[in-house]
Parts: C-alpha cells; structure tokens; sequence
C-alpha cells in the first residue's frame, strides 16, 4: 500500500449548529437537536419540545404602548441590534426603528 499524505481533517463550522441545551457548545447536524454527550448525561430527563412550544419560548413578547406612553431619546443603544440611534423605550428597553418595525422584504 501506499502512504499518502492526509488532508487536515478541518470541519466547516458554519455546516453545523449547537447542541440545544443551554450552555452545552457540542455540534449538531440539525438545528434543535441534542447532541450525544447530553443525551447519555441527561437521558430519561429531556423531553421532545414541539415545534409550537420553541417558538414560544424564542419570540421576545412586545406590551401593548399607547401614544401617551412613548419615550424617543437620541443616542441610546438598542437591546436588538446594539447601535446607537434614536430609540424608543419599550417594555423597558430601547428599541431602534428599525427594530422596532417589521421587516419589509
């Protein structure tokens, strides 16, 4: 046989996602999986999550503002995007425009 010379065995990062549980860094090949060191560290304690309860759990709930309510100051860093810009305060945080306004694409 002949020898020949090994590729570096180098893994695309971007191909990939993280394992689901918080805090664990270990590489999944699908998004919400969990990867197989947590299975055998966990098992009988993770349950299946449906799809509806994720997206409940990931989507950042906005209250209700009034006209009466809107606070605009210059020069305040968005909780979103992390730029300073003209913002408005909402549930407590300052939300650029952009942010603030659904994406029109």
């Amino acid at each position: 046989m002949v020898n020949a010379p090994r590729a570096a065995a180098m893994v695309d990062p971007q191909m990939f996602t993280g394992c689901v549980l918080a805090g664990c860094s270990n590489i999944v090949a699908e998004d919400g999986e969990i990867c197989s060191q947590c299975r055998s560290i966990f098992g009988d304690m993770i349950r299946p999550v449906t799809e509806r309860e994720r997206t409940e759990t990931t989507e950042h709930p906005r209250p209700a503002v009034t006209a009466a309510q809107l606070l605009t100051r210059r020069n305040q860093r968005c909780w979103l995007c992390e730029q300073r810009r003209t913002c408005t305060r909402v549930g407590g945080q300052w939300e650029c425009r952009d942010c603030t306004l659904p994406t029109e694409r």
